[in-house]
Protein backbone atom coordinates (compact mmCIF):
# COMPACT_ATOMS: atom_id res chain seq x y z
CA UNK A 1 0.00 0.00 0.00
CA UNK A 2 2.76 2.85 0.67
CA UNK A 3 3.96 1.93 -2.71
CA UNK A 4 0.38 2.38 -4.36
CA UNK A 5 -0.07 5.45 -2.29
CA UNK A 6 3.75 7.22 -3.35
CA UNK A 7 2.88 7.10 -6.88
CA UNK A 8 -0.44 8.01 -6.82
CA UNK A 9 0.93 11.38 -5.20
CA UNK A 10 3.17 10.96 -7.84
CA UNK A 11 0.06 11.50 -10.56
CA UNK A 12 -0.88 13.99 -8.75
CA UNK A 13 1.91 16.12 -8.87
CA UNK A 14 2.60 15.14 -12.85
CA UNK A 15 -0.80 15.17 -14.36
CA UNK A 16 -2.40 18.32 -16.11
CA UNK A 17 -5.12 19.24 -14.29
CA UNK A 18 -7.58 18.64 -16.92
CA UNK A 19 -6.76 14.89 -17.01
CA UNK A 20 -9.30 14.07 -14.69
CA UNK A 21 -9.40 10.10 -15.14
CA UNK A 22 -6.09 9.97 -13.88
CA UNK A 23 -6.85 12.44 -11.37
CA UNK A 24 -9.69 10.81 -10.19
CA UNK A 25 -7.65 7.06 -10.28
CA UNK A 26 -4.87 8.67 -8.35
CA UNK A 27 -7.15 10.43 -5.82
CA UNK A 28 -9.43 7.18 -5.18
CA UNK A 29 -6.16 4.83 -4.24
CA UNK A 30 -5.19 8.15 -1.76
CA UNK A 31 -8.17 7.39 -0.05
CA UNK A 32 -7.80 3.58 0.36
CA UNK A 33 -4.70 4.05 1.45
CA UNK A 34 -5.78 6.13 3.75
CA UNK A 35 -8.97 3.99 4.88
CA UNK A 36 -6.34 0.98 5.27
CA UNK A 37 -4.05 3.24 7.74
CA UNK A 38 -7.30 3.68 9.61
CA UNK A 39 -7.32 7.66 8.50
CA UNK A 40 -11.24 8.15 7.77
CA UNK A 41 -11.29 11.89 7.29
CA UNK A 42 -8.17 11.95 5.01
CA UNK A 43 -10.35 9.03 2.95
CA UNK A 44 -12.96 10.59 2.75
CA UNK A 45 -11.84 13.81 1.45
CA UNK A 46 -9.52 11.83 -0.85
CA UNK A 47 -12.57 9.65 -1.92
CA UNK A 48 -15.38 12.33 -2.76
CA UNK A 49 -12.09 13.86 -4.90
CA UNK A 50 -11.62 11.00 -6.57
CA UNK A 51 -15.44 10.29 -7.44
CA UNK A 52 -15.63 14.46 -8.79
CA UNK A 53 -12.70 13.81 -11.43
CA UNK A 54 -13.93 10.72 -12.42
CA UNK A 55 -17.42 12.24 -12.81
CA UNK A 56 -15.56 14.98 -14.67
CA UNK A 57 -14.31 12.69 -17.05
CA UNK A 58 -17.15 11.09 -17.83
CA UNK A 59 -16.97 7.92 -15.75
CA UNK A 60 -20.68 7.64 -13.90
CA UNK A 61 -20.43 4.02 -12.79
CA UNK A 62 -17.08 5.01 -11.48
CA UNK A 63 -18.42 7.82 -9.41
CA UNK A 64 -21.34 5.51 -8.71
CA UNK A 65 -18.93 3.05 -7.17
CA UNK A 66 -16.84 5.68 -5.54
CA UNK A 67 -20.33 6.90 -3.67
CA UNK A 68 -20.67 3.17 -2.10
CA UNK A 69 -17.34 3.64 -0.82
CA UNK A 70 -17.42 7.02 0.57
CA UNK A 71 -20.56 5.97 2.22
CA UNK A 72 -18.91 2.82 4.19
CA UNK A 73 -16.10 5.24 5.30
CA UNK A 74 -18.69 7.93 6.33
CA UNK A 75 -20.68 4.77 8.08
CA UNK A 76 -17.23 3.73 9.88
CA UNK A 77 -16.37 7.09 11.17
CA UNK A 78 -19.87 7.85 12.25
CA UNK A 79 -19.45 4.18 14.20
CA UNK A 80 -15.91 5.30 15.60
CA UNK A 81 -17.04 8.35 16.64
CA UNK A 82 -19.86 7.08 18.90
CA UNK A 83 -17.52 4.58 20.47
Amino acid sequence: MPEAAKNARRVLDLAPEDAHLMLGGAASQLGLAAWTSGDLEAARRMTADGMANVRLAGYISAAIGGARVLADIRLRKAISTRQ
